[in-house]
């Protein structure tokens, strides 16, 4: 049984099937701009699926384990540190690589310059707006006052 098939009672799905036993490509070849809720009917897309759903249980979760069990959750300090520690590992690669490869992919060097230019204006802006806010916000509500 091929994976393609999975999809192939759904409409737009068995023509894509069609098309790629014809080509000789496989279906997640063709259709890899769908995400899985979109190869799916409504009946079979869940909520719990999709990506905001889940940080937000996260989120919940985090908050109702503070709160009810203050000791479990400190306990769970060290995962917290981990994964903060991974996201920072990660940014540093992320923006460069989507950096060069904007700039690759660009023929025109009046254009780089141009972008840079901008980019370094948003990131002057955005980073200047965001620590006001968090002195605001520090300010006013005070974390970590007794």
């Amino acid at each position: 049984m091929q994976f393609g098939t999975l999809f192939a009672e759904h409409g737009h799905y068995r023509n894509l099937l069609r098309e790629s036993q014809a080509t000789g490509w496989g279906v997640m070849e063709d259709s890899h701009e769908y995400s899985v809720c979109e190869r799916r009917t409504a009946r079979q897309c869940t909520l719990y699926r999709h990506l905001y759903v889940q940080v937000l249980a996260a989120i919940i979760a985090g908050m109702l384990i503070g709160h009810f069990w203050p000791d479990f959750g400190a306990s769970l300090k060290p995962l917290g540190d981990a994964f903060i520690k991974l996201v920072k590992m990660i940014i540093a690669p992320v923006i460069f690589l989507t950096v060069a490869t904007g700039i690759a992919g660009m023929s025109d060097l009046k254009k780089v310059g141009r972008v840079a230019g901008k980019a370094m204006i948003y990131f002057l802006c955005f980073s200047t707006l965001a620590l006001i806010v968090g002195m605001v916000v520090g300010n006013i509500l005070q974390p970590g006052a007794a």
